[in-house]
Protein backbone atom coordinates (compact mmCIF):
# COMPACT_ATOMS: atom_id res chain seq x y z
CA UNK A 1 0.00 0.00 0.00
CA UNK A 2 1.03 3.38 -0.61
CA UNK A 3 0.31 6.95 1.36
CA UNK A 4 0.49 10.43 -0.14
CA UNK A 5 -0.48 13.37 1.72
CA UNK A 6 -0.79 16.63 -0.12
CA UNK A 7 -0.10 19.92 1.83
CA UNK A 8 -3.09 22.00 0.52
CA UNK A 9 -3.81 25.40 2.15
CA UNK A 10 -6.02 28.14 0.90
CA UNK A 11 -6.19 31.41 1.76
CA UNK A 12 -9.59 33.05 2.12
CA UNK A 13 -11.12 36.47 2.29
CA UNK A 14 -10.64 36.44 5.94
CA UNK A 15 -7.42 34.81 7.17
CA UNK A 16 -8.09 31.04 7.66
CA UNK A 17 -5.29 28.34 7.61
CA UNK A 18 -6.64 24.78 7.15
CA UNK A 19 -4.14 21.92 6.40
CA UNK A 20 -6.69 19.16 6.37
CA UNK A 21 -4.22 16.48 6.05
CA UNK A 22 -3.05 16.74 9.83
CA UNK A 23 -6.74 15.92 11.15
CA UNK A 24 -5.75 12.90 8.98
CA UNK A 25 -1.87 11.98 10.62
CA UNK A 26 -1.91 13.62 13.85
CA UNK A 27 -5.95 12.75 14.95
CA UNK A 28 -6.80 15.95 15.55
CA UNK A 29 -9.61 18.16 14.51
CA UNK A 30 -8.20 21.19 11.44
CA UNK A 31 -7.93 24.29 13.41
CA UNK A 32 -8.38 27.91 12.18
CA UNK A 33 -5.30 30.03 12.59
CA UNK A 34 -5.89 33.58 12.80
CA UNK A 35 -2.63 34.93 11.26
CA UNK A 36 0.89 33.69 9.45
CA UNK A 37 3.04 33.62 12.27
CA UNK A 38 1.18 31.02 14.52
CA UNK A 39 0.50 28.86 11.10
CA UNK A 40 4.10 28.53 10.85
CA UNK A 41 4.39 27.73 14.34
CA UNK A 42 2.22 24.85 14.23
CA UNK A 43 3.15 23.59 10.45
CA UNK A 44 6.78 22.90 12.59
CA UNK A 45 5.53 21.13 16.01
CA UNK A 46 2.80 19.15 13.51
CA UNK A 47 6.20 18.04 11.07
CA UNK A 48 6.61 14.86 12.41
CA UNK A 49 3.48 13.17 10.10
CA UNK A 50 5.90 13.10 7.34
CA UNK A 51 7.49 10.09 9.05
CA UNK A 52 4.32 7.66 8.08
CA UNK A 53 4.34 9.34 4.27
CA UNK A 54 5.84 7.57 1.32
CA UNK A 55 5.96 10.58 -0.85
CA UNK A 56 4.86 14.58 0.12
CA UNK A 57 2.61 16.67 -2.45
CA UNK A 58 3.80 20.52 -1.94
CA UNK A 59 0.85 22.45 -4.27
CA UNK A 60 -0.05 25.78 -1.99
CA UNK A 61 -2.65 28.95 -3.20
CA UNK A 62 -1.29 32.21 -2.21
CA UNK A 63 -4.05 34.85 -2.04
CA UNK A 64 -1.90 37.64 -0.25
CA UNK A 65 1.51 39.13 -0.52
CA UNK A 66 1.86 39.97 3.07
CA UNK A 67 2.15 35.86 3.67
CA UNK A 68 4.06 35.23 0.72
CA UNK A 69 7.35 35.11 3.29
CA UNK A 70 6.17 33.05 5.66
CA UNK A 71 5.03 30.48 3.69
CA UNK A 72 8.60 30.92 1.53
CA UNK A 73 10.56 30.05 5.32
CA UNK A 74 7.79 27.34 6.17
CA UNK A 75 8.15 25.52 2.71
CA UNK A 76 12.04 26.39 2.92
CA UNK A 77 11.95 24.55 6.07
CA UNK A 78 10.26 21.37 5.12
CA UNK A 79 12.02 20.70 1.97
CA UNK A 80 15.38 20.64 3.77
CA UNK A 81 13.62 18.37 6.94
CA UNK A 82 11.39 15.99 5.04
CA UNK A 83 13.56 12.94 3.64
CA UNK A 84 10.93 11.48 1.23
CA UNK A 85 10.14 12.10 -2.29
CA UNK A 86 8.62 15.51 -2.73
CA UNK A 87 6.61 16.71 -6.03
CA UNK A 88 6.54 20.40 -6.09
CA UNK A 89 3.65 21.96 -7.88
CA UNK A 90 1.79 25.45 -8.85
CA UNK A 91 2.93 28.31 -6.24
CA UNK A 92 5.04 25.80 -4.03
CA UNK A 93 7.57 26.45 -6.90
CA UNK A 94 7.51 30.07 -6.21
CA UNK A 95 8.24 29.39 -2.16
CA UNK A 96 10.97 26.98 -2.37
CA UNK A 97 15.06 27.46 -2.99
CA UNK A 98 16.45 25.96 -5.77
CA UNK A 99 19.37 25.88 -3.59
CA UNK A 100 17.83 23.51 -1.10
CA UNK A 101 16.37 20.60 -3.59
CA UNK A 102 19.23 21.02 -6.14
CA UNK A 103 21.16 17.68 -5.16
CA UNK A 104 17.94 16.16 -4.09
CA UNK A 105 17.53 13.15 -7.29
CA UNK A 106 14.00 11.88 -5.81
CA UNK A 107 12.04 15.35 -6.39
CA UNK A 108 9.80 15.90 -9.16
CA UNK A 109 9.15 19.70 -10.56
CA UNK A 110 5.52 20.31 -12.60
CA UNK A 111 5.62 23.74 -13.89
CA UNK A 112 4.73 25.46 -16.96
CA UNK A 113 6.49 27.56 -18.96
CA UNK A 114 6.34 30.80 -16.60
CA UNK A 115 6.75 29.00 -13.47
CA UNK A 116 9.67 27.50 -14.94
CA UNK A 117 11.29 30.41 -15.90
CA UNK A 118 10.24 31.72 -12.50
CA UNK A 119 12.13 28.80 -10.67
CA UNK A 120 15.07 28.99 -12.84
CA UNK A 121 15.33 32.70 -12.51
CA UNK A 122 15.14 33.28 -16.95
CA UNK A 123 14.50 36.20 -17.98
CA UNK A 124 14.63 35.57 -21.34
CA UNK A 125 12.34 34.86 -23.85
CA UNK A 126 12.32 31.18 -23.66
CA UNK A 127 9.90 28.78 -25.24
CA UNK A 128 8.69 25.61 -24.95
CA UNK A 129 8.90 24.95 -28.62
CA UNK A 130 8.84 20.63 -29.57
CA UNK A 131 6.05 20.25 -31.73
CA UNK A 132 7.34 20.81 -34.97
CA UNK A 133 8.84 18.77 -37.96
CA UNK A 134 11.91 20.86 -37.56
CA UNK A 135 14.19 18.40 -35.43
CA UNK A 136 17.07 20.82 -35.54
CA UNK A 137 14.80 23.45 -33.91
CA UNK A 138 13.43 21.03 -31.20
CA UNK A 139 16.88 19.90 -30.48
CA UNK A 140 18.35 23.04 -30.27
CA UNK A 141 15.38 23.72 -27.67
CA UNK A 142 15.63 20.38 -26.02
CA UNK A 143 19.09 21.19 -25.34
CA UNK A 144 18.52 24.70 -24.30
CA UNK A 145 16.03 23.52 -21.30
CA UNK A 146 18.27 20.68 -20.14
CA UNK A 147 21.48 23.17 -19.56
CA UNK A 148 18.57 25.30 -17.20
CA UNK A 149 17.73 21.76 -15.75
CA UNK A 150 20.99 20.37 -14.97
CA UNK A 151 21.47 22.71 -12.32
CA UNK A 152 19.13 20.23 -10.35
CA UNK A 153 19.50 16.28 -9.76
CA UNK A 154 15.50 15.54 -10.10
CA UNK A 155 13.10 15.55 -12.56
CA UNK A 156 11.04 18.69 -14.11
CA UNK A 157 8.27 18.13 -16.13
CA UNK A 158 7.66 21.24 -18.20
CA UNK A 159 4.37 21.58 -19.37
CA UNK A 160 2.65 22.10 -22.42
CA UNK A 161 1.12 21.15 -25.39
CA UNK A 162 3.65 18.42 -25.41
CA UNK A 163 5.27 17.59 -22.25
CA UNK A 164 8.78 18.05 -21.85
CA UNK A 165 9.99 15.63 -19.31
CA UNK A 166 14.13 16.19 -18.58
CA UNK A 167 16.10 14.71 -15.56
CA UNK A 168 20.13 15.23 -15.86
CA UNK A 169 20.40 14.15 -19.54
CA UNK A 170 17.86 11.77 -20.01
CA UNK A 171 14.82 13.69 -21.52
CA UNK A 172 10.94 12.34 -22.91
CA UNK A 173 8.56 13.99 -25.15
CA UNK A 174 4.72 13.58 -24.26
CA UNK A 175 2.18 13.38 -26.59
CA UNK A 176 -1.04 12.66 -24.90
CA UNK A 177 -3.42 15.22 -24.09
CA UNK A 178 -5.42 18.50 -25.68
CA UNK A 179 -6.16 21.66 -25.60
CA UNK A 180 -8.60 21.00 -22.84
CA UNK A 181 -6.57 20.37 -20.40
CA UNK A 182 -5.42 23.77 -20.27
CA UNK A 183 -8.68 24.13 -17.50
CA UNK A 184 -7.40 24.60 -14.07
CA UNK A 185 -6.97 21.24 -12.05
CA UNK A 186 -5.34 19.03 -14.68
CA UNK A 187 -2.12 19.95 -13.60
CA UNK A 188 -3.03 19.09 -9.77
CA UNK A 189 -3.83 15.72 -11.08
CA UNK A 190 -0.39 15.09 -13.05
CA UNK A 191 1.05 15.93 -9.46
CA UNK A 192 -0.97 13.32 -7.85
CA UNK A 193 -0.12 10.69 -10.06
CA UNK A 194 3.67 11.71 -9.89
CA UNK A 195 3.16 11.05 -6.63
CA UNK A 196 1.17 7.82 -6.47
CA UNK A 197 4.04 6.45 -8.75
CA UNK A 198 7.05 7.77 -6.99
CA UNK A 199 5.11 6.21 -3.37
CA UNK A 200 5.23 2.73 -5.31
CA UNK A 201 9.12 2.66 -6.12
CA UNK A 202 9.51 4.31 -9.25
CA UNK A 203 12.20 6.13 -9.77
CA UNK A 204 11.42 10.39 -10.19
CA UNK A 205 12.16 10.28 -13.83
CA UNK A 206 10.22 7.22 -14.63
CA UNK A 207 7.32 8.73 -12.31
CA UNK A 208 6.99 11.82 -14.02
CA UNK A 209 7.34 10.23 -17.69
CA UNK A 210 4.54 8.13 -16.94
CA UNK A 211 2.30 10.38 -14.93
CA UNK A 212 2.21 12.84 -18.19
CA UNK A 213 1.22 10.19 -20.22
CA UNK A 214 -1.27 9.07 -18.05
CA UNK A 215 -2.77 12.75 -17.27
CA UNK A 216 -2.57 13.11 -21.21
CA UNK A 217 -4.62 10.12 -21.93
CA UNK A 218 -7.13 10.57 -18.99
CA UNK A 219 -7.66 13.99 -20.46
CA UNK A 220 -7.74 12.64 -24.13
CA UNK A 221 -10.88 9.93 -22.85
CA UNK A 222 -12.42 13.21 -20.87
CA UNK A 223 -12.73 15.10 -23.82
CA UNK A 224 -14.04 12.00 -26.21
CA UNK A 225 -16.73 12.17 -24.04
CA UNK A 226 -17.47 15.75 -22.14
CA UNK A 227 -15.94 17.35 -25.16
CA UNK A 228 -13.74 20.67 -24.56
CA UNK A 229 -15.74 22.06 -21.84
CA UNK A 230 -14.50 18.81 -19.89
CA UNK A 231 -13.34 19.65 -16.04
CA UNK A 232 -10.32 18.48 -13.76
CA UNK A 233 -13.00 15.96 -12.09
CA UNK A 234 -13.96 14.64 -14.97
CA UNK A 235 -10.51 13.56 -15.90
CA UNK A 236 -9.77 12.56 -12.55
CA UNK A 237 -12.06 10.38 -13.39
CA UNK A 238 -10.39 8.38 -16.24
CA UNK A 239 -7.19 7.57 -14.67
CA UNK A 240 -8.36 4.13 -13.51
CA UNK A 241 -9.54 3.39 -16.90
CA UNK A 242 -6.62 4.39 -18.96
CA UNK A 243 -4.31 2.58 -16.43
CA UNK A 244 -6.22 -0.48 -17.12
CA UNK A 245 -7.19 -0.22 -21.12
CA UNK A 246 -3.91 1.41 -22.21
CA UNK A 247 -0.94 0.08 -19.42
CA UNK A 248 -2.24 -3.52 -18.31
Amino acid sequence: SCSVYPIVSKIYSTPLHTLFTWAKLCSVKPRAISDSSAFLIYALMSSFFFISANVIIVFVFLRFFTIITTYSKLFNILVTKIKKPIVLDADSLKQVDLSLIKNREDIILTPHIFEFKSFFNIDDDLKLDIDSYDFKKVDENITGFQKITNQIKGTVVVKGQYDLILSGRNFKINKSGNPGMTVGGTGDALAGIAASLLSQGLSAFDSAALAAFINGLAGDEAYEVKGNGFSATDLVSYIGQVIKNGLC
